[in-house]
């Protein structure tokens, strides 16, 4: 597995890859990753369960420091000799290397790269021309230029072109392509057009294997929790005014909070004081991965928040982690898009305009009403659980590989 973003370091698509790597290791199966120091931001870096058995086998290759003049003429040496002159194509030559020294001690049956950072391809691309070995490339996000409104993400026209012939190469190349979800497929295939159908899967995020949140709510306390940074394009104004509206009109004497297990930033300070939420929304700042589920496991119904994009094309890796912590989630996602697919088609949750505040404000009052009727379990889904487990997800990649190996 060539992944920039993996275990010691604790951040959502770190995140995904590492447990990726611990189901197929606890599978079976013999995993080498090869893997990047991550410069952050992240919650953790240091290596702490679960990720501990996967330590022997993580490879982090890491650029040593050079005068400007020597590394210039060594990113075009590299560039030359990969192809494709990306930024980390220092780092994705020695990560190739890496991967051929493995390979001629014990020869490899699949080869993944996983994304982001889609660099994460590049020394996939060059082992895959040079053994054979089948490859299978993730996506788990557009080219950085793709992304939709209201994310802002400038390239210039020169990178553009750049990354895009890059992008055709690995598409083409790869014997498969992976999706976490179907709009997400459909939104680059219409973008780039460089996805064959028949080369082209969806593969979900899993939970983490074989674990159980020990911790369960507190029956005295409507307790709302958000796991990870709320960035600029991940509005929570719609959201924390209809938690006011909730607090004046529904929630008189009874104890109210929000937990936001991330960063405050200077937006979300604002917000909380300009509608005197205070003492009811709570930032707790960075958490490890396990003491992160166990805190979503104490609320009544996690909150997703999402940006306000016209269609949802991602899924967001933390759909799973709500899963794991076993509670009903209440999304707060486009009305048009991905996570109100999966909870139309599994249950296990609400799905309300991320718009609109009476939407949501709605939503809450739902949640709420089970809440005081001690009901609020009868959302969570065993068919959302299912969908996201671990199992299920080891299953899909076993018949990729199969159909990887006539």
């Amino acid at each position: 597995m060539f992944a920039t973003g993996f275990a010691p370091y604790s951040f959502s698509e770190n995140l995904v890859n590492s447990k990726l790597a611990l189901a197929m290791q606890n599978r079976g199966w013999h995993v080498d990753i090869i893997s990047a120091a991550d410069e952050g931001p992240v919650y953790s870096s240091t290596w702490t369960e679960p990720w501990l058995k996967l330590r022997n086998n993580t490879y982090e290759i890491t650029n040593n420091s050079a005068s400007s003049s020597f590394l210039f003429f060594k990113r075009c040496l590299d560039s030359i000799t990969m192809g494709h002159p990306l930024p980390y194509v220092r780092w994705a030559r020695q990560a190739y290397r890496k991967g051929m020294e493995l390979h001629e001690n014990k020869p490899y049956d699949i080869i993944l790269s996983r994304s982001i950072s889609c660099v994460s391809h590049l020394p996939a691309l060059a082992f895959h021309k040079k053994t054979g070995v089948p490859w299978i490339a993730n996506w788990n996000d557009p080219p950085g230029f793709l992304f939709p409104d209201p994310y802002h993400i400038k390239t210039n026209s020169f990178w553009k072109s750049i990354w895009s012939r890059y992008y055709r190469a690995v598409a083409e190349a790869a014997t498969f392509n992976t999706f976490p979800s179907e709009r997400l497929a459909n939104y680059m295939q219409k973008r780039l057009n460089c996805f064959p159908a028949e080369k082209t899967r969806i593969i979900p995020h899993l939970m983490l294997d074989g674990y159980e949140p020990k911790t369960k709510p507190e029956s005295e306390v409507f307790r709302l929790c958000h796991a990870g940074n709320l960035a600029n394009e991940r509005d929570p104004g719609p959201f924390l005014t209809a938690l006011r509206r909730l607090i004046d009109n529904d929630g008189k004497g009874t104890t109210v909070e929000f937990d936001i297990i991330g960063v405050e930033n200077d937006r979300l300070r604002h917000q909380i004081l300009q509608l005197n939420l205070q003492g009811h929304v709570h930032c707790l700042g960075a958490m490890s991965y396990l003491n992160t589920i166990s805190r979503l496991a104490q609320s009544t119904v996690p909150v997703l928040i999402e940006a306000q994009c016209e269609e949802g094309v991602f899924l967001p890796s933390k759909l799973a982690d709500y899963v794991q912590a076993g509670r009903p989630i209440l999304a707060v996602s486009p009305g048009n898009g991905t996570v109100r697919d999966i909870l139309n088609k599994y249950d296990g949750g609400i799905a309300v305009d991320c718009t609109s505040a009476d939407v949501i404000y709605q939503g809450l009052q739902t949640i709420f009403s089970h809440w005081q009727k001690n009901t609020v379990d009868v959302l969570f889904s065993k068919k959302l659980h299912d969908y996201c487990q671990s199992s299920t997800i080891i299953k899909q990649y076993e018949k990729l590989f199969e159909v990887s190996h006539p």
